[in-house]
């Protein structure tokens, strides 16, 4: 049974989830694509009035460069995300999947409603998106260090004695890149 649930997870990794298709799908008719930047994920949906216009962006930094702790050994902890539309889960996939296995974090001291919800969507819906959970520098569940990090949002959200059951305390991983893969392959990534 165990070695069936691990198949399942398997190919779940390595397709796109259909959400995220359609997204990729409405981006490519609109003629759109997906630039990724040093420190950010665009994406950009030109129009007649304007080339360059952007629809969704996640800006992030790494978690050694924010001074919010190890966080589990999280690549990167977003400090900024916008969406004009409905596209903003596509740049967080995408940024996701830049962290190389390591994972994204939700920023450390606010979060918008909008924002929590795609991280509570990940959490709740995304079995092909595995989490990792953090402490703080009490350490409050563990022991070990290396989980530490600033639990500010977490915090806002359940409170002291319950941050841990805030999808904001959670560090998020993606071992594949399908959705980087499908962007290539349509040439939609830059």
């Amino acid at each position: 049974m165990k070695l069936l649930r691990e198949y399942i997870r398997e190919l779940l990794t390595e397709s796109v989830n259909p959400k995220i298709m359609s997204m990729i799908d409405a981006l490519e008719k609109a003629k759109g694509y997906v630039e990724i930047l040093p420190d950010r994920v665009t994406v950009w949906e030109p129009t007649e009035i304007s080339p360059r216009n952007w629809v969704a962006m996640v800006a992030y930094e790494t978690s050694a460069s924010a001074g919010s702790g190890n966080c589990a050994g999280a690549a990167a902890i977003v400090t900024a995300s916008s969406a004009k539309t409905g596209m903003g889960p596509l740049a967080y996939d995408v940024a996701i999947e830049l962290t190389g296995g390591l994972g994204l974090m939700p920023d450390r001291f606010t979060v918008s409603d909008s924002a929590k919800a795609v991280w509570s969507y990940y959490y709740n819906n995304r079995p092909d998106v595995e989490t990792v959970q953090t402490d703080n520098f009490d350490n409050q569940l563990t022991p070990e260090e290396e989980d530490n990090c600033v639990q500010r949002s977490s915090l806002r959200d359940k409170g002291q004695e319950n941050f841990n059951q805030s999808v904001l305390s959670k560090v998020y991983k993606k071992s594949d890149t399908p959705v980087m893969d499908e962007l290539r392959k349509r040439g939609m990534l830059t």
